[in-house]
């Protein structure tokens, strides 16, 4: 008995899509939390270095916090694109990804906000 496995379209597998549509959609809170929490500050987080007798020197600002929301969609896009090459040659692991890039993101999320709670009370 022959089986046919007929190769369903990206667009077309529904759970596929819902996880897509999720992490899209986790991204983009990441994104309106970060311009919430910040409003018109751009918080930037100093390099700082610790000198042999103990002192600590601060470099120039070089990380701006406006970057987590950059990053969040960044690697949203750059996960649905490897989702979507990898659904060609197997479906379940392309639903894998997108699942665990989902929980990253929910993680990425909570940690965003807790730590802009706490910049925002400096």
């Amino acid at each position: 008995m022959e089986e046919k496995t007929e190769s369903i379209p990206f667009n077309k597998d529904r759970p596929v899509m819902l996880l897509a549509i999720f992490n899209t959609v986790v991204a983009f809170l990441i994104v309106f939390i970060t311009l919430i929490r910040l409003r018109s500050n751009d918080f930037k987080v100093p390099v700082q270095f610790i000198v042999h007798d103990g002192s600590v020197l601060s470099s120039s600002n070089w990380f701006s916090l406006y970057s987590l929301a950059f990053f969040a969609v960044f690697t949203t896009v750059v996960a649905i694109i490897i989702g979507m090459r990898l659904h060609k040659a197997n479906r379940l692991f392309s639903g894998g990804v997108l699942l665990i890039h989902l929980v990253v993101l929910i993680f990425g999320l909570l940690v965003t906000n807790a730590l802009l709670s706490l910049v925002g009370k400096v």
